[in-house]
């Protein structure tokens, strides 16, 4: 691997860091958003945070979400390509 394409890659690599550390906290304050309106809406602070997360995630677990994303990946074979 030439040293261009490994800058490259390690550029990428911290640029998808970036991204997902940015992501996770938008999902945090949206979370803890919609918590505080469930609890001026009268719920106890452990109905409120799920309350939060079944809005924002449709029910869906997000772990679970994840291992069916990676078990549909396509993967290669060594020597292919």
């Amino acid at each position: 691997m030439s040293l261009r394409r490994f800058l490259a890659r390690l550029r990428g690599a911290t640029k998808r860091d970036e991204i997902r550390r940015e992501l996770d906290e938008e999902i945090r304050a949206h979370l803890e958003f919609e918590t505080n309106e469930n609890r001026e809406a009268g719920f106890t602070p452990s109905e409120a945070r799920a309350a939060a997360r079944r809005a924002s995630t449709g029910g869906a677990s997000r772990p679970s979400s994840a291992r069916r994303t990676r078990r549909c990946a396509p993967t290669r074979r060594a020597g292919s390509g």
